[in-house]
């Protein structure tokens, strides 16, 4: 008899087998993010970004997920319950959980990326610009996100900074998610990614949204698909280029007659599908970086 193994969730006992732990990859080049320290630079956001999660956000975070996920069907129970042992010294890696994503934003991403962009501003004197685009073309109905090719739509995006010219700078992009509805019945529900980027360059938001504005048109349910501004205190933009949870938009018309949005938690069916759809995925692969890379635990100029 396999050993077994529990934990506790309120007033619920789970018992599993360790043979129906989710299958998570276990080659170390894949979950090198589990054996992260903790930045020994100045950009620890646990210290120095205003409401950073805390631990026992992340922990109520996991605990509600867990109880969304453990509601649904085989696949999503095998995925709840693997969160479930997730422990200090047995973390489980995956890139919905709560505990290891905060390990991988505060130990690598957010102090990585900001020292990148502290280097080229003290060498240059300009600050680089934060840029949000929505492709509004892209949208995918509910139950349809497992068609979204994440390597095909950031590959999409590079040749697209490319060609408004920003190719050749380095940029750190990552994709985002949020679950659009329209109050009025405007359009259709649907799952819409989008990204965040930090490009180092010199040029001024202006340029850079017209540039970029080219390649991303408007439609009626994303108004202004590109928005950009200055880099100046680069902790909070770099935090939001891979962000640990998504929610709804929900469209409403404001009383000024503007379109504008309210964001709300998603549902439990929703948050079944996009947790099954990141479930296995690395979470560098919502990233893309040009003209810098990843070597090990840093990231090093090319």
């Amino acid at each position: 008899m396999s050993k077994l193994r529990h934990f506790q969730l309120g007033d619920m006992l789970m018992h599993e087998s360790k043979s129906s732990r989710w299958k998570v990859e276990t080659d170390s080049t894949r979950r090198w993010w589990l054996t992260l320290s903790h930045p020994s630079t100045g950009f620890d956001p646990r210290k120095h970004l205003s409401g950073f999660e805390s631990r026992d956000e992340v922990l109520e975070r996991k605990k509600a997920l867990i109880r969304i996920l453990l509601t649904g069907e085989d696949h999503h129970h095998r995925l709840g319950t693997t969160l479930g042992i997730c422990e200090t010294g047995s973390r489980c890696g995956l890139s919905i959980c709560p505990f290891c994503m905060r390990r991988f934003r505060s130990g690598f991403l957010i102090p990585e990326v900001c020292a990148q962009i502290a280097r080229w501003q003290e060498c240059t004197g300009e600050s680089g610009v934060a840029v949000s685009v929505v492709p509004a073309k892209l949208k995918l109905a509910a139950g349809e996100l497992h068609q979204l090719d994440l390597p095909k739509m950031l590959d999409a995006f590079r040749q697209r900074l490319r060609r408004a010219g920003y190719g050749g700078y380095i940029s750190i992009n990552g994709v985002d998610l949020s679950f659009n509805e329209s109050s009025e019945g405007k359009w259709a529900s649907h799952w819409q990614p989008h990204f965040y980027a930090v490009v180092l360059s010199a040029n001024e938001p202006k340029q850079v949204k017209a540039e970029l504005g080219k390649f991303f048109p408007a439609d009626e349910s994303v108004r202004v698909p590109v928005h950009v501004k200055r880099l100046n205190d680069p902790m909070r933009p770099v935090s939001y280029l891979w962000k640990p949870f998504f929610q709804r938009r929900v469209s409403y018309i404001a009383t000024n007659g503007r379109l504008a949005a309210r964001k709300l938690p998603l549902r439990p069916d929703q948050v079944r599908e996009v947790a099954l759809f990141f479930g296995e995925k690395a979470p560098t692969e919502r990233l893309l970086f040009t003209g810098i890379r990843r070597r090990g635990q840093h990231l090093v100029e090319m």
